[in-house]
């Protein structure tokens, strides 16, 4: 097969042994081995067919009370108080089911499994596709037609049977739900001095999980709950071992303070500095107790945690920025994130609020368990620039170009460093951190608004996929994604005070990222080409 360099589409394929793969007879049904067809269902096999059943809902509840009162003194200044409950209630449904494909007579051979026995050239589509793969200039192959196989199957019911081992494990394995409530509560105050506007205050949070997933329980060692003779994979052993499991947690987290100054030395032209304490919730995916398992030899769980605490930063910015008469904004500015609590995978040790966390009984005190945990420290800091501006404030502008705005903004993280979670190791790139951004563009209006048009660029630099120590070599040999940039456009015209036309494309250059480890580049995802999007709003 021959591919040209940079494009996912073969341009020449040769066949040079072999049954001849544009032939569907000559293919053969991926369903396992024959022990698997003969009445002995496992739930790692395949079948000829499977379904795949999605249900998925994310329901978030917000309630806030706010109060406040003003107080007119030689400085004035007002008081602010108020408490919020959020509950956010994430659940994922997915029943899957497989059949096995079992032949005209219903009944298990050998040949059901092979090429001659399953004849998949009978659910060829009865018209020839074209043309269905872009760019595509070889021969067309032969496609299967799941909607001649429901035909077959409806009129033949004995050829397909279910794999009841497998359906019975997605049962379990494909609930998951995870309930996550936070109350916090605040007061702050803000008065302005002359020039300067002062912003304080404090926010306490409380934090309470309910997540429901599923554990294996042991198929192998002196703890197997298999009986005697049973595969663990058969319907019985998957219905031995496998369980449901709910696991709960809660937390206060320290009070977070924050101070904000802004400070206007003119009309247009101030100076911001900001001091506050936040956290970085870890994702819902991360506190599902998803497949929870146990290993006899190394006495160790396996598991995510409801009880994963969430990172903490200590935040420093400051910035200075003028603001011209048409709305534009120039801003430089300097952050700075202090980082504990960084999760991280790890194995600990076990502990009696582990235990209760995962509903585990004492014969697992001395055990350990492999899971994501708040461990080590992280400290970056770095630079932004920005700007917005309109060619219309500018009086040698000519006349044609006062509809054209300039934008661009540039951040850079000048340096980075702490363990991230690795004890005893100087990390200084984080693992798909990017330490480098560029976005900017121009839009251009008509006096009368009726045409816009906006181009924007965005870039990336390139950045490693694992947290690399201070070393110029390892940087050179772990693996990294290039530096990435894409164009993006935007077009309205407007036929009428209620009617405008709009296009929107997405990757207008139809780049793709690509990787590269050891120096040598590979690229590893499909192109994606343009998204194009074309509509028309009608204003009633």
């Amino acid at each position: 097969m021959s591919t040209p360099v940079n494009d996912d589409t073969p341009t020449s394929i040769v066949q040079n042994a072999g049954a001849d793969f544009y032939n569907l007879n000559n293919f053969a049904s991926t369903q396992g081995n024959l022990a698997a067809v003969a009445g002995q269902h496992r739930a790692n096999h395949n079948g000829l067919v499977s379904t795949n059943f999605r249900d998925s809902n994310d329901v978030k509840f917000s309630n806030r009370l706010d109060v406040q009162r003003d107080f007119q003194a030689t400085f004035p200044f007002y008081l602010k108080a108020g408490v919020a409950y959020n509950e956010q209630i994430r659940f994922k449904r997915q029943d899957q089911k497989r059949w096995y494909w079992m032949g005209q007579d219903g009944i298990a051979t050998a040949d059901d499994i092979t090429a001659a026995g399953a004849q998949l050239g009978r659910f060829a589509e009865p018209v020839p596709v074209t043309q269905q793969i872009p760019g595509w200039t070889l021969r067309e192959p032969a496609y299967f037609s799941t909607t001649e196989l429901f035909k077959y199957w409806q009129a033949n019911p004995q050829v397909l049977q279910e794999n009841t081992a497998f359906t019975a494990q997605q049962q379990i394995v494909g609930r998951q739900k995870v309930n996550e409530k936070i109350t916090a509560a605040y007061v702050m105050a803000n008065t302005t001095i002359k020039k300067l506007n002062v912003l304080a205050g404090v926010r306490v949070e409380k934090t309470e999980i309910k997540a429901e997933g599923y554990r294996v329980l042991p198929v192998t060692g002196a703890t197997s709950v298999l009986p005697a003779g049973v595969d663990a994979n058969s319907l019985q052993g998957i219905l031995a071992s496998y369980r449901t499991l709910t696991t709960k947690s809660d937390y206060t987290s320290d009070p977070f303070p924050y101070l904000h100054l802004k400070y206007e030395w003119l009309p247009a032209l101030q100076t911001r500095a900001s001091y506050t304490e936040a956290i970085g919730r870890p994702n819902l995916s991360d506190v599902l107790p998803n497949n929870v398992t146990q290993n006899d030899t190394t006495q160790t769980i396996s598991t995510n945690r409801a009880g994963l605490l969430p990172q903490r930063s200590t935040n420093l910015d400051f910035s200075i920025e003028y603001y011209t008469k048409t709305a534009g904004q120039w801003t430089a500015g300097w952050f700075s994130r202090d980082v504990s609590d960084y999760i991280s995978s790890a194995t600990v040790p076990m502990t009696p609020a582990l235990l209760a966390e995962l509903n585990l009984g004492s014969e697992f005190a001395n055990w350990q368990v492999a899971t994501k945990t708040n461990l080590g420290s992280a400290k970056w800091s770095g630079y932004e620039l920005s700007f917005r501006q309109a060619l219309r404030e500018w009086r040698f502008i000519p006349r044609p170009l006062h509809g054209i705005s300039l934008w661009a903004n540039y951040t850079k993280i000048a340096k980075m460093e702490g363990d991230f979670g690795t004890p005893g190791s100087s990390i200084t790139q984080l693992a798909n951190v990017v330490p480098e951004i560029v976005n900017g563009g121009f839009s251009y209006r008509t006096p009368g608004g009726k045409f816009f048009v906006q181009l924007s660029a965005n870039y990336q630099a390139a950045r490693p996929t694992a947290n690399l120590p201070a070393s110029a070599a390892a940087a050179q040999r772990n693996p990294q994604q290039e530096a990435y940039r894409f164009w993006n456009m935007e077009a309205s015209y407007r036929l009428s005070q209620k009617l405008r036309l709009t296009t929107t494309a997405r990757n207008l250059f139809s780049e793709r990222p690509r990787f590269s480890e050891m120096g040598i580049i590979r690229n590893t995802q499909q192109a994606t080409g343009i998204a194009w999007l074309f509509a028309a709003k009608y204003d009633l």
